[in-house]
């Protein structure tokens, strides 16, 4: 027999509105950019693909990500096109802090604006494209 003041973890998910199947999907995306984003670039500056030097060029931006997915927003509401941006514009603002400051990259030229436009963009594109077929 089940204590009636003990609620069910499905139900307190369903009334909090919280996504985990949304969620894993939209940040699995949100992954998939930032490492595309670090090979295309690694590949356009004809460096190699080695796995450590790619981790090691994309470890700003996967610290970033993660903080991106941080406000409860995201686990709420993981395919609205606010929160593609807000995760968007927190890796890339975060990640561009980080590699400068902590990891001592370089940010010459067009890169922080490159990158700010790859990575919003196309995690606001995963989520849009997401609602058209969904309709």
């Amino acid at each position: 027999m089940t204590d009636p003041r003990v609620e069910e973890p499905a139900s307190v998910a369903a009334r909090s509105g919280f996504q985990p199947a949304a969620m894993l999907g939209f940040f699995g995306w949100d992954l998939v950019v930032v490492c595309s984003f670090v090979a295309l670039g690694r590949d356009t500056h004809s460096e190699s693909l080695d796995l450590v030097r790619s981790f090691q060029t994309a470890a700003p931006f996967l610290i970033a990500l993660a903080a991106g997915w941080l406000p409860p927003a995201l686990r709420t509401r993981p395919a609205a096109i606010t929160s593609g941006l807000l995760v968007g514009g927190v890796t890339a603002l975060v990640g561009l802090v980080l590699r400068a400051v902590v990891f001592d990259e370089g940010l010459s030229g067009a890169f922080p604006i490159i990158t700010t436009i790859y990575l919003i963009g196309l995690m606001v594109l995963g989520r849009l494209l997401w609602a058209r077929l969904r309709r």
